[in-house]
């Protein structure tokens, strides 16, 4: 990359994501948090939100879901806009998305992250 080009952020490649790191199973009722966040395409403006899909090696749609604001924040960077929603609703989130599961607390590769506001084409 030649001084003054702007960063290539990956957005042409597949993405890519790694293993959940933390599943609902592994957390004991008592333990589990009682808010979630997901990573949106824009930050919030009125009562409409683009969430986040990721395509996994299977053809899966997957929906991000980290088990805190700190997660979030390492999994997908800190210029990453966010939705905090209560636990309970997440299975309503996925189907309005059209996930076909969640993945929790992935760690996105930098190059594949979201970097400030993506423009119309890209949402």
């Amino acid at each position: 990359m030649g001084h003054g080009e702007p960063p290539d952020h990956g957005r042409d490649r597949p993405v890519e994501v790694s293993r959940p790191l933390l599943g609902t199973e592994l957390i004991a009722d008592d333990e589990a948090p009682t808010v979630l966040y997901t990573p949106t395409a824009a930050p919030l403006r009125g009562a409409e939100a683009a969430l986040v899909l990721r395509e996994l090696a299977d053809g899966r749609r997957a929906m991000l879901v980290f088990t805190s604001l700190d997660r979030l924040v390492d999994g997908c960077g800190d210029e990453q806009p966010w939705l905090a929603l209560r636990a309970e609703a997440i299975e309503e989130f996925r189907y309005l998305a059209q996930a076909d599961t969640v993945l929790w607390d992935a760690l996105i590769d930098p190059a594949d992250r979201q970097y400030g506001e993506p423009d119309d084409s890209e949402v």
